[in-house]
């Protein structure tokens, strides 16, 4: 009941109807459990009368449960299946040793939730598996575990630890914002943000000279740099299905990000602006940036399967923009500049920094961009889209009804991680902040980052997203946050988003499908 609260009105009421179904035996008898009995039935009794093979088996009407959970959404779905293997009476021993036990399923849950987090670690205690699949139901209703909300930057707590009844106490509230404000004030160590009114040259060079430790970076050349970055799958969106299409910025604000990039005097500036695979902005680069000495081009090369996260697309020869190119202004002419080692993204045979390209590289993975809901996500692109869509069903069904900021954002985390390495870059002005990639890549090597937001809305979303990568790097020993006492804390009142930033496991990613051929 308390999960069927959590639902939408309109799909609570449907569901309501639908437990009144499964929870009568009479109807559900009828309605569910006596058609599978009878094509049982039917089966055996064909085997024994006939033993002639049996014709190539017709395509299996749907089941009354599949018809039912068709109606709803995953989550649901998977909570009216449960309730109908109970009814068929599966889980019969595991309800006997909850009843005897006398125990509470919201304080069992909660107790699963956590014997998993330590099944990770090595711990063999196992929960009974009623529990288990009532576990995963609840985690399949919790569409915040990867949102980021703009209205407050502590995260909430997980559906399964609101759904106990004893709840939090009035202490341990306190707590969780005692240890949260300590975790922001080590992310303010390396990560800050500003808004600027807009991309022009003057704000832009303002907003560089208020950034702070990232202004105040005196490097040396071939060992400590600083970088300003920016790229235009990043700056905006716009059009209603942005996840089929690329949102291309202003050519006049590009132009004014262009200009500011080669108007960097700095001993150790370098300047990456990347084009986010959209020719016009490469137009632009070619025009302002590479005209220019000491100038360079980047390509970047993707593997996989094509970007499109959601929708359908048709298979059109040469469309799969798997292509990016990255203009790049060095600080010196490059005869002074020492080529480096490349670790990653050699798929074409890059040993040093030499080669001019990034081969191999997958698109940013679904599970590793933070979410926003789509209410909040049209305040911050309220000047550009005041009406964002929503999702596509194949994501809501996928994911949640949550989705990324940017659909189209190609370049994954440790993307960045091999630019910050193989240049030798110490700070990093960020004039496109994103959805953090950038910066989440900066404070796991412990480099100096101050990014530019899009409005105020889109800083706070930016630096709950900031909170929470901090959170993780302080319970991890050897990072760059690590702190003994405050990891303790943070893994007693934030286990929850601990577990969220666990990359999940690589067979089970969900890929960038190539799309299906005219041809079928």
């Amino acid at each position: 009941m308390p999960l069927q609260n959590k639902m939408p009105d309109a799909e609570s009421k449907r569901c309501a109807n639908a437990l009144l179904r499964i929870l009568d035996p009479e109807v559900c008898w009828a309605d569910f459990l006596q058609g599978q009995m009878s094509a049982c039935t039917d089966v055996v009794i064909q085997e024994e009368e006939d033993e002639i093979a049996a014709p190539a088996a017709e395509q299996p009407e749907l089941s009354a449960l599949d018809t039912l959970k068709a109606d709803f959404n995953k989550a649901t779905g998977a909570l009216l299946e449960l309730l109908l293997e109970l009814m068929q009476g599966k889980h019969m021993d595991d309800c006997r040793s909850l009843s005897q036990d006398n125990v509470k399923l919201s304080h069992a849950v909660s107790e699963a939730a956590q014997a998993a987090q330590k099944e990770q670690k090595g711990c063999e205690t196992k929960p009974l598996e009623l529990i288990k699949c009532l576990c995963l139901v609840v985690q399949s209703f919790d569409t915040s575990t990867k949102s980021v909300s703009i209205s407050t930057s502590l995260p909430a707590q997980s559906l399964i630890q609101t759904l106990t009844p004893s709840g939090s106490t009035e202490e341990e509230v306190v707590a969780r914002e005692r240890v949260w404000k300590q975790v922001q004030a080590e992310r303010r160590k390396f990560i800050t943000f500003s808004v600027v009114s807009k991309l022009a040259k003057d704000t832009l060079q303002a907003a560089l000279r208020g950034s702070g430790k990232v202004w105040s970076h005196s490097g040396q050349l071939n060992s400590s740099h600083r970088l300003i970055f920016a790229s235009a799958d990043l700056a905006t969106e716009t059009g209603d299905e942005p996840w089929m299409q690329p949102s291309p910025p202003q050519a006049a604000q590009w132009n004014s990000v262009a200009e500011f990039a080669i108007s960097l005097t700095g001993p150790t500036d370098f300047c990456l602006l990347c084009d986010g695979r959209m020719r016009e902005v490469r137009r632009i680069h070619e025009d302002i940036v590479l005209s220019q000495t000491q100038t360079e081009e980047i390509f970047i090369i993707y593997t996989g399967g094509c970007v499109p996260r959601a929708g359908r697309t048709r298979r059109v020869p040469l469309s799969s923009r798997k292509v990016e190119t990255a203009a790049i202004r060095f600080p010196a002419v490059r005869s002074k500049l020492k080529t480096a080692k490349k670790e990653n993204f050699t798929s074409c045979g890059e040993a040093t920094t030499f080669q001019n390209t990034y081969s191999g590289v997958a698109f940013r993975p679904a599970s590793e961009l933070p979410l926003i809901t789509c209410a909040e996500k049209a305040k911050i692109f309220t000047a550009a889209a005041p009406a964002v869509p929503a999702a596509p069903q194949a994501w809501q069904d996928a994911h949640t009804n949550d989705v990324p900021l940017f659909w189209q954002e190609g370049k994954p985390i440790n993307f960045y991680l091999a630019i910050l390495d193989e240049f030798k870059v110490k700070a990093v002005f960020d004039v496109t902040a994103g959805s953090g990639a950038m910066m989440e890549a900066c404070i796991t090597r412990g480099v100096h980052y101050h990014g530019l937001c899009l409005n105020r809305e889109h800083m706070q979303w930016l630096q709950g997203v900031a909170d929470r990568a901090a959170c993780g790097l302080i319970s991890i020993q050897g990072s760059t946050l690590h702190s003994e006492e405050l990891g303790k804390s943070v893994r007693q009142y934030f286990a929850d988003v601990l577990q969220n930033l666990i990359p999940p496991d690589a067979n089970a990613e969900e890929e960038l499908a190539e799309p299906e051929s005219d041809e079928g």
